[in-house]
């Protein structure tokens, strides 16, 4: 990012719910410490990672985290019944899940997961560089599973040169000045929230 003392994020700690926000700098820091903690438990270019969180900073941090071990993030809420998430993630071939503590019953035993609050200690000492992974245009970014309004639940994924190709779409055809906010409203489950997170991203606004 050009400019890293800009706020990245506003929003809530997932934690304590008090509202906090992170520049870039913190974000991408943060970011890299929990992609080393994934990477030395197994995850790496290709693999499904979900994120059984609620919008928050550290959901954030987990989105980015897992971009960087070269993997892609699978939003699941944590309003789904329990035996539905258990299907999304088989469906997802999920290979870890990152939760806190208070969600962890919600996920069947045997599952691989990072609780957050439990491991703050040992992903805070984890290095602030980045996992060296080599990304390309074609790999998986997202897996959103569809709501199964018309039969059992499935997954869509989105690469990251549709990702990308979308949002320069968007910028050409109305493009927003760096000073723009943007606005995180969809449930990060439906992939609108794909544009609504990275269209302040990736140009180096304040997301909120």
């Amino acid at each position: 990012w050009d400019h890293p003392e800009r706020i990245a994020v506003k929003g809530p700690c997932a934690y304590d719910g008090m509202l906090a926000s992170m520049t870039y700098e913190e974000l991408d820091h943060r970011a890299n410490q929990l992609a080393n903690h994934l990477t030395d438990s197994g995850i790496g270019k290709g693999d499904h990672v979900a994120i059984l969180l609620e919008p928050s900073l550290e959901w954030m941090v987990s989105m980015l985290a897992i971009l960087k071990t070269g993997g892609a993030y699978l939003p699941v809420s944590p309003e789904e019944p329990s035996e539905r998430l258990a299907w999304i993630l088989k469906d997802t071939a999920a290979k870890l899940v990152i939760t806190r503590h208070a969600f962890k019953d919600k996920l069947h035993e045997g599952l691989e997961m990072v609780v957050l609050d439990a491991e703050e200690s040992a992903i805070g000492s984890a290095p602030e560089v980045p996992p060296s992974r080599a990304i390309a245009p074609e790999d998986r970014f997202y897996l959103i599973s569809t709501s199964g309004s018309t039969g059992q639940t499935k997954a869509v994924c989105g690469r990251h040169i549709s990702v990308l190709n979308l949002l320069a779409d968007f910028e050409k055809r109305a493009p927003l000045p760096d000073t723009a906010p943007g606005t995180w409203w969809t449930n990060a489950t439906f992939d609108v929230s794909v544009y609504e997170i990275w269209s302040s991203l990736l140009y180096g606004r304040t997301l909120n």
